[in-house]
C-alpha cells in the first residue's frame, strides 16, 4: 500500500489529505470523512484512523482529507454546505486520480453527517455512517425526505449512551433512507466507541465483504 500527501481545490481553498493506493489495480475506493472541525476534528482523528484501516484491509484504496477550518486551514470553515462540498470536490479527485467509479464513503460525527448530504446528491456504491447527526444533516440544506435517493448499501452505528447526539437521529435515517438501510445500536457506547470498536470493525468488514 503506497501512502501519498495529496492537495486539491474546493472553491478555490487547497485542501490537504492522505490518499493510501494498493499495488494492485483499483477497484474500490473509500473516502473518509472527520468529526467538526471548529471543535477539533480532522483527518487525524483515532476513529476515522480505524476507519481507514478497515477499508485498507478490506483492499481498498483510501482518501482521507481536512475539510475546511480543520487545522491545515483554519480560517476558511464554510459551514455544513460548504463542507460537503469539500467531500464532493475530494470524490472527484478520487475519480480522476484512481480511474474507478465505485466509491463509497465512511464518516464519524460531523463526517457521518456530511456524508449522508453527500450521498443524497451523489451515486455512492455503500454509506458507512458512525453517530450521524439529524441537525447537522439539515445545515447542508436538504430535507430529510431527499435521503430517499440514496440507492446503495447504507450502514449506521449508533452508540446508545451517546450525550453528544441523540441516538435516535440513527433511526431517523433508517426510516428516511429505506430498505437499503441497517442500524446497528451499541449498547453501553457513548460518541466516542472506546468501548466497541473492535464490534464495529468485524461488522463493517463484514458489511464491505458482501459488497465488494
Amino acid at each position: 500500500m503506497a501512502e501519498t500527501d495529496i492537495e486539491f481545490s474546493s472553491n478555490g481553498h487547497t485542501l490537504v489529505g492522505m490518499l493510501n493506493t494498493p499495488s494492485s489495480a483499483v477497484s474500490h475506493a473509500a473516502l473518509l470523512l472527520h468529526p467538526h472541525p471548529r471543535f477539533g476534528g480532522s483527518m487525524d482523528n483515532l476513529v476515522v484512523r480505524e476507519l481507514e484501516q478497515i477499508a485498507i484491509d478490506s483492499g481498498m484504496a483510501t482518501l482521507r482529507f481536512n475539510f475546511r477550518g480543520a487545522t491545515s486551514n483554519p480560517f476558511s470553515f464554510d459551514g455544513v454546505s460548504g463542507a460537503v462540498d469539500d467531500a464532493m470536490a475530494a470524490l472527484n479527485y478520487m475519480k480522476k486520480e484512481l480511474g474507478t467509479a465505485n466509491l463509497g464513503l465512511l464518516g464519524y460525527s460531523f463526517g457521518a453527517s456530511v456524508g449522508l448530504g453527500v450521498a443524497a446528491q451523489e451515486r455512492l456504491s455503500f454509506l458507512v455512517c458512525l453517530s450521524a447527526s439529524y441537525d447537522i444533516f439539515l445545515s447542508t440544506g436538504l430535507k430529510l425526505d431527499a435521503l430517499s435517493t440514496i440507492d446503495c448499501p447504507v450502514l449506521l452505528f449508533h452508540g446508545m449512551d451517546d450525550t453528544v447526539i441523540s441516538p435516535q437521529d440513527a433511526d431517523r435515517f433508517s426510516y428516511a433512507v429505506g430498505s437499503n438501510s441497517e442500524v446497528v445500536q451499541i449498547a453501553d457506547e457513548g460518541h466516542f466507541y472506546q468501548n466497541s470498536m473492535n464490534r464495529v470493525r468485524i461488522r463493517i468488514k463484514d458489511f464491505l465483504r458482501a459488497i465488494l
